[in-house]
């Protein structure tokens, strides 16, 4: 009985000093579920070199691996279930400009963000290229143990019932001036800071330049989001800083997958009481919304059996000027059913835009996944901001 007690009391110090030496490596150390790994990777020169993050161009230089991502993830879990309270897990690189947000809740979901990992293909000339900043998109780190092999939580995923949905992927957003476009990778990174950081809430802000020096345009963009939230706050903000006016256009876009990543199979746009299953405007209204819904499209007989997710966009400040459904960002025909097996897509276009010098205009998007009403359609979450 003696040696039962002692081994009993020697479980439970283990216990508590484990639980300590995670809550210290977490909040002290900055390890979280997604980079509390060290990587050792050849360089071109044959030496050894640790990171904490693994790109996917050095997944084949990796010599061995030091994981401790699985303890971070489980203390999470286990003290917002403790806590009965929602706990961000916020791994950010102020100097690469990109990270991960996740929110882990009592009842063992996850709602995922990632910001910037990803690649962009530019069509035009076979080249690709790099985003930093806040850009959603892209999948979690090699070393995540959230890392989903469909890629269910690239961009904005959602855990459930031991599976991700996929909600947002990665944001198709472009500024055009003189008929040039100029999408994400094309902006110069000037450095982000973490502006306000607890287990509630979370605050980033990234800085870009414009890549044309005769126009001195700068782009600030701000993310927030609290615990428990379905949705993150994106504002994005363009200032004049030169001394001639300009007219531009502002688009913000993407073909999200619900459901299911790499498939828009099921995928139907939905707005305030009206559903799309084929191409098509919406009327902006200040304060709307849209989004799509992983319902089957009767238009090209689809039938059921989809997740029944849902996903929104709404915009909290500039109405844009139009919204529309589309197999492609290359025309709408209302004629045409949203049937394109990987490409239906939600475009916002502000056209026109005038910024005098000295001026700035800002872009406030609420980002997220839809909850379900009781009669089984999509239900926009009530937005702070709104």
């Amino acid at each position: 009985m003696r040696i039962f007690r002692r081994a009993l009391i020697f479980l439970l110090l283990f216990i508590v000093f484990s639980y300590v030496g995670i809550y210290a490596l977490h909040y002290y150390f900055d390890f979280t579920s997604s980079n509390a790994v060290l990587y050792f990777i050849r360089g071109s020169d044959g030496r050894i070199k640790i990171t904490r993050d693994l790109d996917y161009d050095m997944a084949d230089r990796l010599v061995f691996m030091l994981d401790m991502n699985c303890f971070i993830s489980k203390f999470l879990e286990i003290t917002a279930t403790a806590r009965s309270e929602s706990m961000l897990d916020v791994t950010w690189d102020e100097s690469m400009g990109r990270g991960e947000v996740k929110d882990f809740r009592p009842d063992g979901t996850i709602f995922s963000i990632t910001f910037s990992r990803f690649k962009i293909l530019d069509g035009m000339d076979g080249l690709d290229g790099r985003t930093s900043g806040l850009f959603i998109g892209g999948d979690l780190p090699y070393g995540d143990i959230h890392r989903d092999k469909e890629g269910g939580n690239s961009g904005i995923g959602y855990f459930r019932n031991n599976r991700w949905y996929h909600i947002w992927c990665a944001a198709n957003e472009g500024f055009i001036l003189k008929d040039s476009v100029y999408l994400p990778k094309d902006w110069i990174y000037l450095g982000s800071r973490v502006l306000k950081l607890t287990n509630s809430e979370v605050m980033i802000e990234s800085s870009h330049r414009f890549p044309v020096r005769s126009r001195n345009i700068v782009m600030k963009r701000i993310f927030y989001m609290k615990s428990g939230w379905d949705y993150l706050l994106l504002n994005v903000s363009f200032t004049n800083n030169g001394h001639a006016p300009f007219v531009y256009t502002y688009g913000y876009g993407d073909e999200p997958w619900v459901g299911l990543s790499s498939s828009s199979r099921g995928n139907i746009g939905w707005s305030d009481s009206r559903v799309f299953e084929y191409e098509g405007y919406l009327t902006p209204w200040p304060k709307g919304y849209a989004g799509y819904w992983d319902y089957g499209n009767d238009a090209v007989r689809e039938g059921r059996g989809f997740s029944n997710m849902a996903n929104f966009i709404q915009w909290l400040s500039i109405t844009p000027t139009e919204v529309y459904f589309a197999n492609d960002f290359t025309d709408v025909d209302e004629s045409r059913p949203l049937g394109s097996t990987d490409n239906r897509l939600i475009n916002l276009v502000w056209s026109d835009q005038v910024l005098q010098p000295g001026d700035a205009k800002t872009y406030t998007l609420a980002i997220g996944m839809a909850h379900t009403a009781p009669d089984g359609t999509p239900l926009k979450p009530k937005v702070e901001s709104e």
